[in-house]
């Protein structure tokens, strides 16, 4: 245990944060939160006091930093949606949303908003995305898109279907299958002009980012600049067929113009500025799913990740990182080293060399006794 603490110190006094990063990753699963609760969770988000909330099925988990407890939201399904907005959370599920408010002992407990809708509300599946904009929430399904403004809820109906929702607090982006980007103005969707590109095309993610410009998150077509009704692919061939393998669902900006982008297949990815990916963290980095199907940060930096196989948190920001067996070393480490822009630690066993974007040791020599 000696070694492997003075591996990790002396790692990151050389390998600074230009070099492979793993950050430390804790695993919650129903081990934790209870073993009568899914492991498999679909949503992820936190409020204003750090508290945690995952949604898995039946109901919601919360995670005050020392305790679990349960959520009951509805039978039957699994909670899709979460998102946070002024002092509450927003639950979106098969046929239902609304939120989570405390009673006279503080408890909380869930509040349909089904109620608030005006008139006949359509039949509609699963609440996808939930899209803070203004003092509005976008309740995003398929079928419709429910406007909540705090008193009623107003329907919005797509002439083919809806695929997925987007927004930064002032702009609400959804993706109308056959059609393209239709944009949220003077109380109804309208067609954003020359997306017509994306009728036929998955759109996973919608940021913005410098120069008025957006960049827009495709599944299968890479990654667009868009700007004054023109696009521009930025992602190189080979990066553009690995996400698209990858089955990649969803996109973060974090600071810095990095994003994370979350895949079913392979983990998170962490992309700087130029596009170029930087860091990779899976099942082969300590997380216990490499499917992952929502993504969040919370006051200190670090990632939420909802998973197949629970809650995982990668503390990204932390000036430390652990390399052990799960990445590829073996034996106990004698000697590390910065060479050529690689991290080389010597043990009992061999020598082992890790790049910067996949935090994982390959054995590059045996030792030979004598």
């Amino acid at each position: 245990m000696r070694t492997g603490f003075l591996f990790l110190i002396l790692l990151l006094s050389t390998c600074v944060l230009a070099q492979p990063v793993r950050p430390f990753t804790t695993n919650f699963t129903p081990k934790e939160y209870g073993y009568q609760y899914s492991a498999y969770t679909h949503s992820v988000c936190t409020d204003s006091s750090g508290f945690l909330y995952a949604g898995t099925a039946y109901g919601i988990v919360q995670y005050n930093g020392y305790t679990w407890s349960f959520i009951p939201v509805k039978t039957g399904t699994y909670i899709y949606s979460l998102t946070y907005k002024d002092g509450r959370i927003y639950a979106g599920c098969h046929g239902d949303f609304g939120y989570l408010e405390p009673d006279l002992q503080g408890q909380l407990h869930y509040v349909s908003l089904l109620d608030k809708v005006q008139g006949n509300a359509p039949a509609f599946s699963v609440i996808w995305k939930i899209v803070p904009c203004g003092q509005k929430l976008f309740f995003q399904s398929e079928e419709a898109v429910f406007v909540y403004d705090g008193n009623k809820v107003q329907v919005a109906r797509p002439a083919t279907s809806f695929h997925l929702a987007f927004g930064d607090g002032k702009e609400v982006y959804i993706r109308e299958r056959e059609k393209g980007l239709m944009k949220w103005e003077n109380e109804k969707f309208t067609f954003v002009n020359g997306t017509q590109f994306l009728a036929d095309t998955g759109v996973f993610g919608v940021l913005p980012w410098e120069k008025n410009a957006h960049l827009i998150i495709t599944q299968e077509a890479g990654f667009f600049l868009w700007s004054d009704s023109s696009y521009t692919q930025v992602l190189p061939t080979a990066t553009k067929k690995l996400f698209s393998d990858a089955m990649l669902l969803g996109a973060l900006q974090l600071p810095g113009k990095h994003i994370a982008v979350y895949t079913i297949k392979s983990g998170i990815y962490i992309l700087d500025k130029d596009f170029t990916i930087v860091a990779r963290y899976s099942s082969a980095t300590g997380m216990r799913s490499s499917e992952v199907h929502d993504l969040t940060t919370d006051a200190y930096g670090n990632l939420w990740a909802a998973t197949q196989k629970g809650v995982c948190r990668l503390q990204y920001y932390s000036p430390y990182s652990f390399f052990g067996e799960t990445a590829g070393i073996s034996g106990n480490v004698q000697s590390l080293a910065l060479f050529n822009g690689k991290c080389f630690a010597g043990t009992t066993e061999g020598l082992y060399s890790a790049g910067t974007a996949e935090p994982t040791y390959t054995e590059t020599g045996k030792v030979k006794g004598g």
